[in-house]
């Protein structure tokens, strides 16, 4: 199966893809945010991960279950970044990607992270954007997501359908030449 969304640009933190459109984004979080929050209040801890994500597809829920990746991701990689303090290369390397996840939330997420009590406090948000690098980064969340067509790939959609055609076409003179009367 593919599934196909929507490349959004976030100048401030890099880009990341989505099955909603930016504003789909914008006005489910509005909309959404006191139902999507409890429901994350309940069910958005590690220990029901699994869990939620059989529950709220992105099929089902697309919203819902973008924002608990990402969730996911930032905590995981904080987790992480913690436990490499004594590499300095690491640890960057894995709180930026945290930081990253985090600002995603609060620019596309922001009523509902707050609705579910998991937006980080200000001293946390303060000492990981100092330990980050602050460079931009490409979200690897709904990566299998198709946004667009690369050359390569157009290339295989159209020999694809030129070798469709010739076997179609084929086919076809092989049926003809089957039916026609033997010569008399």
């Amino acid at each position: 199966m593919v599934e196909y969304g929507h490349r959004i640009d976030d100048p401030e933190v890099g880009w990341f893809k989505s099955r909603l459109t930016a504003d789909q984004l914008r006005e489910t979080d509005t909309a959404r945010a006191e139902e999507a929050g409890e429901i994350l209040r309940r069910m958005g801890h590690d220990d029901e991960y699994e869990v939620f994500l059989s529950q709220y597809s992105p099929m089902r829920d697309p919203f819902l279950h973008e924002l608990r990746v990402r969730l996911f991701r930032r905590d995981r990689y904080l987790k992480v970044a913690h436990a490499n303090r004594g590499d300095p290369a690491k640890h960057k390397e894995f709180i930026s990607t945290s930081v990253f996840e985090q600002r995603l939330l609060e620019n596309w997420y922001p009523h509902t992270l707050r609705a579910a009590g998991m937006d980080w406090p200000a001293d946390l948000r303060a000492r990981a954007a100092a330990a980050s690098s602050g460079e931009p980064h490409v979200s690897p969340v709904s990566r299998e997501i198709l946004t667009g067509f690369t050359e390569r790939q157009a290339q295989a959609v159209l020999g694809a359908l030129l070798l469709v055609v010739a076997l179609a076409a084929a086919y076809n003179l092989r049926q003809r030449r089957r039916n026609m009367p033997p010569p008399s």
